[in-house]
């Protein structure tokens, strides 16, 4: 007897012998046939001071094509492995993509999953190139349209290849535009390609003759140069715009917004003139700056780039644009292998903790204008480098900064990031003092080009540092920068992304870059790309009819007018401007009904002031401070400035590293907790779980920052030290309430509804502050004293039986079985 052997074949001879007939068959040809499409790269990751490479890279076994636009995706399996194998893998590239078809096949089954219904079917066959091309433009809503920019070859580069998200963005821009929407959000993360996207999108309309003039805008000259270096495949079609010069015989401008605005240039340009406006670094620069030009040219498309998502220091940028029509994030960047990965330092200083009392100073040095009654005793950190300067504190933090990059053997291009000036200048002198190297570190705080150009210069050692306000933070490509260093505090998430973008680009031999914080700006770290949406406030809008009007004087001090002091009245991105006359005078008419608009006035030498008013017959007042000068500065030195605590911790993406850290955190907890028996002991003890704390704050563990990483905001300490120490469930506090109600109702009930609800009010309260609300002190906070609670619950239980009562939640709260659930 003999047995038949069953040959296998494998996923190539699947593809050749089976699916690409079936392909060819159905009209599908070389050209519209792209095989081994790069979705992914291998991801980088950090272990210690070293990057590894986690092979990771994922490619679509074919993309359809059809003049030049992908259009479908297919996942091949071998013959040996069920179709149903890639069915994950072709939605996942679908989606990635943007097309409405995608096939899953072992060369037998033929499983197609269409995105538009959504629905999966097991089909016998492919559609033509024809039958899904037009699938296609129905789903993007292209029928009857003129694609040709769409169908237009890129412009190829050998050492830049398209890569899939930036085939996906450009596709988004340009369907958008052929669809006839006039204004576009183009959101991706730093170090993604923004610029290069922009210049395929712009070749691809100019070349297909869909468009003839597009302007490209910045707030920058270095921006604008870098720019129009990265469009030199247009040759002599560009032009840069300047102050009082412009070429009406070009194809692709460049401008920023201030050249415009000079001599109002931008009014002498017929407003028609151009098809398209791209706002670079939209985000950064507001609508304020930017709405007068785009307004002027009202009939061309705008498209604005951004490298940040929607926060609330930016609503107004989305409020114009509307949501991107396509988004990729940092974290995905860094999943997907074109970003590197970063790896924080957190330091804290005990002045930044706890603020400078200058009676301790060996030493006050303070400027002849300064009135001496006008020096305070004590100074908070908000205060530093602005009212007093710091020499020990800048000292400190240079001499850490430096101990980091000798223990890490690095001398990676580095950017410190300083208050002001004065202090960039102060923090680059103590670097040079301090390496006995005057040319260690250099100051860019204006657009000095050759100062920037010397320290982007990967082959010059020397400058190793730059010292800066915030002139680097966005647009600048430095891609072998490694170190991001914080000496002045961020409180704007938007700017922080930027920031941290200038280190995740690739370059040789770096897989990931630091983030070293003195000024705990790292708070700000989310994940911009989670589902969830965020809830913001809407842009306030004008409302009609704009009849009102506001007038008055502006003065200073003395009670002088104010000549040409700037009125911006502004209502969400609604703006109207005007200047005061020779007696400070000033009147705005033709404003909106809200009922109250806000006013900004400025004039250099003078504080800005800024306040909502309500619009009058009389006249309003306004006096503006003069802007305190520069050399008024109190030098503080002899203060002992200590770093009191010091963390790394290795971020990934949108996932985090920090074994270490972890490892040393539950070692040190669980020589005090051995169980989790001994842990509620001590945690349902007031006394015993702040000596707890104490303890764990001593050894550097940080309960908070265990929170922010794991994501558990919304579960109490408890919880969190249970997870990380005892591997339970992750709790959350709403859930340990609910837990509460529901096992102890029969028991509430027996209480009077006064009681209830005094009893509900506490439940509520430590649902958002934990079980420090779960003590008896919780009846002193104001709105308790309100609800007279102490004196109901003294008449319900007496005055013995008050803190059996809160004690007895307490323990009900935090029963042991909830870490069953």
């Amino acid at each position: 007897m003999h047995s038949k052997a069953i040959m296998m074949i494998s996923e190539a001879e699947t593809k050749t012998k089976h699916i690409e007939p079936k392909l060819k068959n159905r009209g599908w040809k070389e050209e519209n046939i792209e095989r081994e499409y790069r979705i992914s790269q291998n991801r980088f990751y950090v272990e210690g001071e070293e990057y590894k490479i986690k092979p990771s890279e994922k490619f679509a076994d074919y993309v359809l094509k059809v003049n030049n636009v992908v259009i479908g995706v297919i996942e091949a399996k071998k013959e040996s492995l069920p179709a149903e194998k890639g069915e994950s893998q072709a939605k996942d590239y679908a989606k990635r993509l943007d097309v409405p078809i995608s096939y899953a096949t072992n060369g037998k089954r033929l499983i197609l999953y269409d995105r538009r219904i959504p629905k999966k079917e097991i089909v016998t066959n492919y559609f033509t190139p024809d039958e899904l091309y037009q699938i296609y433009k129905d789903y993007k809503d292209l029928e009857n349209r003129n694609v040709s920019p769409l169908e237009h070859p890129y412009y190829i580069q050998a050492d830049k290849k398209i890569r899939s998200y930036q085939d996906t963005a450009i596709k988004s821009v340009l369907e958008s535009i052929v669809r006839g929407q006039s204004k576009i959000l183009l959101t991706m993360a730093t170090g993604t390609g923004k610029t290069f996207v922009s210049f395929q999108i712009v070749w691809k309309l100019v070349k297909s003759g869909y468009f003839s003039r597009i302007l490209f805008l910045t707030d920058r000259v270095f921006l604008r140069d870098q720019a129009y270096e990265n469009y030199e495949s247009f040759g002599d079609s560009r032009f840069e715009i300047k102050s009082g010069n412009f070429n009406k015989n070009r194809q692709v401008y460049f401008s920023t917004y201030q050249s415009l605005y000079s001599d109002k240039i931008y009014k002498e340009i017929k407003n028609d003139f151009f098809d398209l406006i791209i706002i670079d670094e939209c985000h950064r620069s507001r609508y304020g700056d930017w709405g007068n030009i785009l307004d002027h040219f009202k009939t061309a498309f705008h498209l604005g780039m951004t490298a940040t998502p929607k926060r609330e220091d930016n609503i107004d940028v989305y409020e114009y644009f509307g949501d991107p029509v396509f988004e990729y994030s940092l974290a995905q960047a860094i999943e997907d292998g074109f970003l590197v990965p970063y790896k924080i330092y957190k330091i804290h200083l005990n002045v930044d903790r706890d603020g400078v009392d200058i009676s301790r100073a060996d030493e006050i040095i303070y400027d002849d204008d300064i009135n001496i009654k006008d020096i305070k005793q004590f100074y908070n950190p908000s205060e530093f480098e602005r009212t007093i300067i710091l020499p020990d504190r800048t000292q400190k933090m240079c001499e850490k900064f430096l101990e980091i990059l000798r223990s890490t053997n690095d001398e990676s291009k580095s950017i410190i990031f300083c208050v002001n000036t004065i202090h960039a200048e102060n923090v680059k002198d103590t670097l040079n003092r301090l390496t006995q190297n005057e040319d260690f570190a250099t100051k860019v705080v204006y657009e000095d080009k050759d100062d920037l150009t010397l320290f982007r210069d990967s082959e010059r050692k020397y400058p190793l540092i730059t010292t800066t306000v915030d002139l680097l933070s966005t647009g600048v490509d430095i891609p072998h920068l490694k170190n991001i260093v914080f000496m002045r505090p961020i409180n704007s998430t938007v700017l922080f992304k930027q920031i941290i973008g200038r280190g995740s680009r690739i370059a040789d031999n770096k897989g990931f870059f630091r983030i070293i914080d003195f000024t705990n700006s790292t708070r700000l770290i989310d994940e911009w790309d989670i589902p969830s949406k965020i809830v913001l406030p809407e842009v306030e809008k004008p409302i009609e009819p704009f009849d009102k009007f506001i007038k008055g004087f502006v003065l200073d001090e003395e009670q002088n007018p104010i000549f040409d002091a700037k009125i911006k009245m502004k209502v969400g991105r609604w703006v109207k401007e005007t200047y005061t006359n020779l007696n400070g005078y000033f009147k705005v008419e033709n404003l909106p009904s809200n009922d109250s608009l806000g006013i900004y006035i400025s004039k250099n030498e003078y504080k800005t002031l800024r306040r909502r008013i309500k619009p009058q017959i009389n006249d309003y007042i306004f006096e503006l401070n003069n802007a305190p000068s520069t050399v008024k500065r109190i030098i503080v030195s002899g203060i002992p400035v200590l770093i009191t605590d010091e963390i790394e911790i290795e971020f990934d993406g949108e996932t985090v590293a920090f074994a270490e850290y972890k490892k040393l955190a539950k070692n040190n907890i669980i020589e005090k907790a051995h169980n989790i028996k001994e842990l509620e002991d001590l945690w349902l003890n007031d006394n015993k779980r702040k000596l707890f704390l104490d303890k764990l704050s001593e050894m550097n563990v940080d309960i908070e920052l265990i929170k922010t990483i794991e994501k558990m905001h919304d579960s109490d300490g408890f919880d969190v030290i249970s997870h990380l120490v005892f591997d339970t469930p992750i709790i959350t506090r709403d859930e340990r309430v609910k837990y509460y109600l529901n096992h102890h109702m029969n028991d509430i009930n027996q209480y009077s509804e006064e009681v209830r609800e005094i009893l509900f009010v506490i439940l509520e309260k430590y649902k958002k502050g934990g079980i420090d609300n779960l003590t008896p002190n919780i009846l002193l906070l104001e709105d308790m004293k309100e609800r007279k609670a102490y004196s109901i619950l003294n008449k319900e239980l007496g005055p013995f039986n008050i803190g059996k009562f809160i004690t007895g939640i307490k323990k009900g709260v935090y029963k042991n079985k909830i870490t069953t659930l």
